[in-house]
């Protein structure tokens, strides 16, 4: 078996080992606690967006553990503080404003900004669409999880769980 091979499957038995003695126990251990606001559900993504092949019960011990926890916790923080009913937008630029028809209709969970000028840089000079959503309309889970992936982007996304729910759909003018 080669080298790399090997190290693939040790990491795999690093996350299900630390998954399986840490994680998931400390959630039934106090189960008032949500694993949708809980940083450390969203640890393990961070780490493996970053390619982190470590262990991650030593990682829990290094001097990292605490500015990433800090650092997850202020992304949820931001989510948790949004004001629904919320404005969000969609930036399509040229080559996408064919997509126009699919993203009214398409029920995926689609990125949507809550920032304009977000939406504005990813339409580069195409068009902009806008619609209201309700809290419940979003994947929170979703939007917590690619805000902390995407930390340094500051695309404020918003994950919905279906772009059917929005309300007031029309382009910006």
């Amino acid at each position: 078996m080669s080298e790399d091979i090997r190290k693939m499957i040790d990491k795999v038995k690093n996350f299900k080992q630390f998954v399986n003695e840490n994680y998931i126990y400390s959630y039934y251990d106090n189960p008032n606690e949500s694993r949708t606001f809980n940083p450390e559900y969203y640890l393990f993504s961070k780490l493996d967006g970053e390619g982190y092949e470590g262990d991650y019960n030593e990682f829990r011990n290094s001097d990292d553990y605490e500015s990433y926890i800090h650092s997850i916790q202020n992304t949820i923080d931001e989510i948790k503080s949004l004001k629904f009913p919320l404005r969000i937008y969609r930036g399509l630029n040229e080559k996408e404003v064919d997509l126009l028809k699919f993203h009214q209709h398409e029920s995926g969970n689609i990125s949507w900004t809550y920032n304009l000028n977000v939406a504005k840089e990813f339409a580069n000079g195409g068009i902009i669409l806008t619609g209201v959503v309700n809290y419940d309309d979003v994947d929170v889970q979703a939007t917590i999880n690619r805000n902390v992936l995407h930390r340094m982007l500051d695309e404020d996304e918003i994950v919905l769980k279906d772009n059917k729910l929005i309300k007031d759909l029309k382009k910006l003018k």
